[in-house]
Order: structure tokens, then sequence, then C-alpha cells
């Protein structure tokens, strides 16, 4: 099936609970089974997560039964923008150079310190005049107050950020929520109970971007596609050259930082040969 159309990336598809369901990561049979055969939890729980609100088509491809899935490059910013003019030319360069979903800003140091409101905002107006031109799907990190004032299409938030309830009330039912479930099944069926638009997995590998010293194996992916319609996120140290078994793990997207703004022939080549790697590994 064709990729739906960037105009489409903030439509949601409704899934009623009778078509999509929910199985134990042991389960590795291609029969759906009903709600009330979810291991280690309860039909009502089972049925919150079958009709979550609808899978976003929101970050671009979408996983559907019986639909095959195509990986997408999610994109998130440098930690720290000195000159956001400077920057935003550049990410006009960037989203020419492959097919690029979403875009993700995160101003936030190594050991975890954000940047100023100002500051994020004054980045997000130059970064939305990029982004939705070109149909990218637009997200901030932790703040949906922030998120909510920008107009971006949604955040991202961690374990110690707002609860992906307290986003959904700020932001409102189309928005697109995301969820860092670092390498826990657990913790990503938790965020799908409560309603959230996709789960983040990782680090894969080591990374500059932020301290990460939790590591989540492909087979995680493997498991949660198998169990699940809710969209997952590999995040972590991924590169062109080493993204290939998440690929074909079943990742929804892979999301990078450094492997792009810090490539020594240029972020526009990195994106190019990251798309060209998504490719070749399907």
């Amino acid at each position: 099936m064709a990729h739906p159309s960037a105009a489409g990336l903030m439509e949601l598809r409704t899934k009623p609970s009778s078509d999509v369901a929910i199985q134990s990561p042991t389960q590795k049979s291609s029969a759906v089974p009903s709600a009330a055969t979810l291991q280690g939890g309860s039909a009502a729980a089972a049925a919150r997560i079958s009709d979550v609100r609808g899978l976003p088509i929101c970050a671009a491809s979408y996983y559907c039964l019986g639909m095959t899935e195509a990986c997408r490059l999610y994109l998130i910013t440098p930690p720290m923008i000195p000159d956001i003019g400077r920057f935003a030319e550049t990410l006009k360069s960037v989203l020419g150079g492959g097919d690029v979903a979403c875009l993700q800003l995160r101003l936030k140091s190594y050991d975890g310190v954000p940047a100023g409101d100002d500051d994020i905002l004054r980045a997000a107006e130059a970064i939305a005049g990029v982004v939705r031109p070109a149909g990218v799907h637009f997200l901030i990190n932790d703040r949906p107050d922030l998120a909510k004032r920008a107009g971006a299409d949604g955040v991202h938030v961690g374990q110690q950020d707002v609860r992906c309830e307290e986003a959904r009330k700020i932001l409102g039912v189309e928005a697109t929520i995301g969820v860092t479930c670092h390498n826990s099944y657990d913790l990503a069926m938790r965020a799908g109970e409560a309603g959230a638009d996709y789960v983040a997995f990782g680090a894969f590998f080591p990374t500059r971007t932020k301290e990460a010293p939790l590591r989540a194996d492909a087979s995680l992916i493997e498991d949660w596609v198998m169990a699940t319609t809710v969209p997952c996120v590999a995040i972590g140290g991924i590169t062109a050259d080493n993204c290939a078994p998440i690929v074909r793990a079943g990742a929804d997207f892979i999301a990078v930082s450094s492997a792009v703004w810090n490539d020594a022939e240029g972020p526009q080549k990195a994106v190019k040969r990251l798309a060209e790697a998504i490719r070749a590994a399907r």
C-alpha cells in the first residue's frame, strides 16, 4: 500500500476494538485473539489499547493488521541551535535529501538542561515555516504547553515529563502524543492504554545526543509489532550503517539526530544515505 500523503499526516484512522487486538509478545500466531484472551491484562485494558482513538497517520507511515509497514525517518533537531535563521535554511536542504516524516524540536543539553521557553518558541516559529510547506509533521519535546502555543502538531514526552493523559488534555484529541518507553514493553503497553499515538524504544546503540544507560534490542520491536498496531519509533545511535536490523524488525520510524547534524559530509547527504539504507533494508 502506498504511503499516505503528507497532507494526511494529521488524520486519525479509527480502529474499532473488534478489528485490532493486543497479544502477548510470546504469541506468534497470525490469528488475532479477542481482547478477552490478552495475557497479563484484562479485557477492558485490551479494549482500551485496541481502540486507541485511532492510529495516527501522523508521523507518516501507518501500521495496520494485514497491511505492509514501511519505515520512515523521524528527525530530531540538534540539542543547541545558536543561529535559528541559518538552521532554518539548512533544514530546507535537509528535507530535500530524502523522505522525512516528522521533525521533533528538542533543545536540551546532553545532561538534560532545556533551553528557555522564549528560545524554544522562536525556534518553533522558524522551523514551522520550513516543515509545514514540506508536509513534515512537527512535534516539540517535553512541553505540551509550548507545543500548543507554537501551534505544533503534537508533543513527545519522556517518563519524567508530563503524563500522556495530561498532555492530551492540553493539546486535544487531534494532537500527536509520543511517549519514551526506553527498553520496556510494559511501559509501552501502559502508554498505549493512556492513549499515546506512538511509543519510542531505545537507545539501540551508544548515542552522543543524551545520556542513555538503557539499551533496547531489535527483538523488542519484533514483539511490539506482533502484538499491537500502535506505531513505534526506534531511537538512539542509529545510523545508515546500523539501521538495517531495526528496519527489518518492523520499526515504523527511526529517529536520528547526531547521525544527520554531525555528519562529515553534511546533513543533506546524511539524510539521503539514511533513506537509501532504509529502502535497502526492507
